[in-house]
């Protein structure tokens, strides 16, 4: 075939070539999106697929690894007071803190004011202090137009093994840990594995003073 026909087909293949590319592109860029929580910027419930595999591959490989669900106590109080423009800003700025903490190696927004994440320290670490940090960490007083707010972020967290890594069982084994710390007034909750555990009721009872707003503060 001559250079002169071998140019002239690459260059009526050319639109379609590009025309496929584009159209690729497009689908990437969109499911992209459709993975991604437009409130916090981190992933949504579908990014729990990426979790999954995190937590598998720590597992299998021995390293440390939790799956960790987290929620903000009486959130509602938050945009009942100050409206949901406030109660956004604080589950956009809860999200970054998640993202900011080293031992987070994947995090997602499961839906309101709930996330779960992956926790993954250094060999040797203490799960209950690693808990406990990130649980004060996202705990930490939060300035809004003017206004502190004292968060109380639980969290429940349920430790995985190379041979128990299933990630819905981790979740719910996490979630009720979460609910344990409530019902026993406590900010953190601790469990290995995904073992048994009862499943926390559908109405959860909230404490009134879970989240106290510091309105002394000025801009």
């Amino acid at each position: 075939m001559s250079t002169v026909n071998m140019v002239s087909i690459l260059v009526g293949a050319a639109p379609g070539l590009i025309a496929a590319s584009t159209a690729t592109v497009t689908a990437l860029r969109w499911r992209r999106i459709a993975c991604m929580d437009a409130l916090t910027r981190i992933p949504n419930r579908r990014g729990l697929r990426r979790l999954a595999r995190i937590v598998r591959k720590k597992a299998r490989e021995g390293q440390p690894v939790a799956v960790a669900v987290v929620d903000l106590a009486k959130f509602k109080a938050v945009n009942d007071t100050f409206g949901h423009d406030t109660g956004d800003a604080v589950l956009a700025a809860v999200a970054k803190r998640l993202t900011d903490q080293a031992v987070v190696a994947g995090c997602v927004r499961l839906g309101g004011d709930e996330f779960a994440a992956a926790l993954t320290p250094r060999r040797g670490c203490e799960w209950p202090l690693v808990i406990d940090v990130v649980s004060r960490w996202l705990s930490a007083p939060l300035t809004v137009d003017g206004q502190q707010l004292n968060l109380n972020a639980r969290l429940g967290a349920a430790t995985a093994t190379g041979t128990d890594h299933d990630l819905s069982q981790l979740l719910a084994a996490a979630d009720a840990a979460m609910y344990a710390a409530r019902r026993n007034n406590r900010t953190t909750g601790l469990v290995h594995g995904g073992v048994a555990v009862p499943a926390r009721p559908r109405v959860r009872a909230r404490d009134d003073h879970d989240i106290t707003i510091d309105t002394a503060v000025a801009a």
